[in-house]
């Protein structure tokens, strides 16, 4: 699974959980593992955006 269809399999992942039953319905562990991985780099690529780079004064104050 890439970041590309992540939200949209995500989202798939939640009906199922939400609303269906029955055989059909499963999640396998390795959907689920990957799902978490991907969700995870989704992440920190959101974070990467929006976070602003540190100045100089964040660096310093950090030690």
């Amino acid at each position: 699974m890439t970041q590309r269809g992540f939200l949209s399999k995500a989202y798939d992942f939640k009906a199922v959980a939400d609303y269906d039953t029955g055989p059909i319905a499963e999640v396998s562990t390795q959907e689920a593992t990957d799902a978490v991985e991907v969700a995870r780099k989704f992440i920190a690529a959101v974070r990467h955006v929006l976070m602003p780079p540190p100045t100089r004064d964040d660096s310093a104050a950090q030690l």
